[in-house]
């Protein structure tokens, strides 16, 4: 798919200002990332494009300002259902006016209100899946913005294959599961794939369904983000730390997903993803205090791996300071020795000599002249 484009390279031009907005605002996305996002959409010179995830925004400045390089009808729409202040901040800070009036940014809105917020017939070139991380978030994402693709659309997922956080996985799931073209971004600095993937729509519609069918029939984990980790501070399930029993939705999403394919997909795919869905749902709900407890549990030891891997980062770190220290030492204990003998050579009895030396070394080069 982009395995000879190799955008990843030709994205290093935009590298500085990359770095710039990053080191201004948090990103979760890595500089090679970006740089290969930039680089794709000012190649195919792309006129719209949805970010659904934002976060700071430090993204939607890549893709915004690429996009308007090479076209003044580029338009960028961001969905996040964080209403916070910092929603797309980056934006804010680091655009001009002129380059906002081709921004739409969407704070407090979801993937299920994308009716309300996709201008009618408006066809995305690029689709960037970064939001709710566990199954079947992306999937949602997904099927709710197929409508609204046309054949060369690509998609991007962010933290695939290797995204380590307890049943945080949906965007492995497609990305793994895709039976059509996908590339998996490289990081050639360090000589190791990132976790960004990319993926197109089958040729074949009828083999584009029966993929998605595939990826619902994965099994319900709690979400992460969905559970109450506060171990000491456990109410009970219904706790707003536990949204709809460590799901994150319930059974009135499901049934507006299928209200939505029913106007935008064929009945009876409609209703198989109906159904599929609603019956992992339930059988996620018999066994749901069981799912709650284990991610917590996962969980926990995703932190602590993450603080015990600080906590030896900062050993190494001071060993590394320490050896420098003792060679800085050692150095400096060389000079003085060679001093000691300068001074010392006309001594004429070994052990006079060897006695001043000692004396010597002891008062003014440990004990530092005191």
């Amino acid at each position: 798919m982009f395995s000879k484009e190799k955008y990843e390279i030709k994205g290093k031009k935009f590298a500085n200002l990359v770095n710039e907005w990053s080191n201004e605002y948090t990103s979760a996305m890595s500089i090679e990332q970006k740089c290969f996002l930039m680089e794709i959409i000012n190649d195919k010179k792309m006129q719209n494009v949805l970010e659904i995830g934002v976060f700071m925004g430090v993204t939607s400045v890549c893709i915004l300002k690429s996009g308007l390089s090479v076209n003044n009808k580029f338009q960028l729409y961001g969905i996040d259902n964080n209403n916070d202040k910092i929603i797309g901040s980056a934006v804010n800070g680091l655009c001009s006016d002129k380059e906002k009036e081709h921004y739409h940014l969407y704070a407090g809105y979801d993937i299920f209100d994308i009716e309300n917020i996709a201008p009618q017939n408006i066809k995305f070139d690029l689709v960037i899946i970064d939001a709710g991380h566990s199954h079947p978030f992306p999937l949602f994402d997904l099927i709710f913005s197929i409508p609204y693709m046309h054949n060369d659309t690509i998609i991007i997922l962010h933290d695939v294959i290797d995204y380590m956080r307890p049943n945080a996985w949906g965007e492995s799931f497609i990305f793994e599961a895709w039976t059509y073209e996908k590339y998996r971004v490289y990081d050639y600095d360090n000589n190791m794939f990132s976790n960004m993937g990319c993926i197109k729509l089958h040729n074949d519609n009828a083999q584009l369904l029966k993929n998605i069918e595939l990826i619902a029939k994965i099994p319900l984990r709690a979400n992460p983000w969905a559970v109450n980790n506060n171990y000491n501070g456990i109410k009970n399930i219904s706790d707003k730390a536990d949204r709809n029993f460590g799901l994150g939705f319930s059974l009135i999403e499901i049934d507006k997903l299928s209200k939505y394919m029913n106007k935008h997909y064929s009945t009876e795919f409609s209703k198989n993803i109906y159904e599929i869905l609603k019956t992992n749902y339930n059988e996620y709900m018999n066994n749901c205090f069981l799912h709650i407890q284990e991610t917590r549990f996962f969980n926990y030891l995703f932190e602590a791996n993450i603080y015990n891997q600080n906590k030896i980062n900062n050993f190494e770190n001071r060993i590394n300071i320490l050896e420098n220290k003792f060679n800085d030492i050692k150095i400096k204990n060389k000079k003085s020795n060679n001093l000691i003998d300068k001074i010392a050579w006309w001594i004429p009895v070994r052990k006079w000599r060897d006695n001043f030396r000692n004396k010597f070394f002891d008062k003014f080069i440990v004990g530092g002249g005191k």
